[in-house]
């Protein structure tokens, strides 16, 4: 589910289950500038700020078939994609990051404004209710393809 950082962090939390909009979180993503990024040996951790707020996130380092690591590319300052899963621990809430990569074009991010946009009504007001009889004065064309 495409969410804002602010989203993330007011998300409510009832017996472990986080919820925005009354929608469980089960796997998020996030667009946003990475920031504070610290390389451990197990992990890489960062802040990923959207300019609505700034969430630790936490990667779990591993090694793909090529030796790659998944942090490759990644450091400060750089628009990325982050998908994972919200946790908390000692009563901070961070993301377990599942994916983060670097973000090739700055139309992702406007896209992604939509997309949180876009899902944050849907999940709150419903599918949008459209009358194609409003839209004949503007589409005459629509007479000839259905039987009114």
């Amino acid at each position: 589910m495409p969410l804002s950082v602010h989203q993330l962090l007011s998300a409510t939390n009832h017996d472990d289950v986080y919820r925005v909009d009354e929608v469980e979180l089960n796997i998020v993503k996030i667009v946003g500038i990475l920031s504070n990024a610290q390389e451990h040996t197990t992990n890489f951790t960062f802040l990923i700020n959207d300019g609505s707020g700034a969430i630790e996130c936490k990667l779990w380092i591993e090694k793909d078939a090529s030796g790659m690591s998944k942090i490759a590319g990644l450091r400060n300052g750089l628009l990325a994609r982050v998908i994972g899963n919200i946790r908390e621990y000692d009563n901070k809430i961070h993301l377990s990051v599942y994916d983060a990569q670097p973000v090739q074009d700055w139309n992702e991010l406007t896209y992604h404004i939509l997309d949180v946009t876009h899902t944050h009504l849907l999940n709150t007001k419903g599918p949008l209710q459209v009358n194609l009889r409003n839209f004949l004065p503007f589409f005459p064309f629509f007479l000839t393809f259905y039987d009114w």
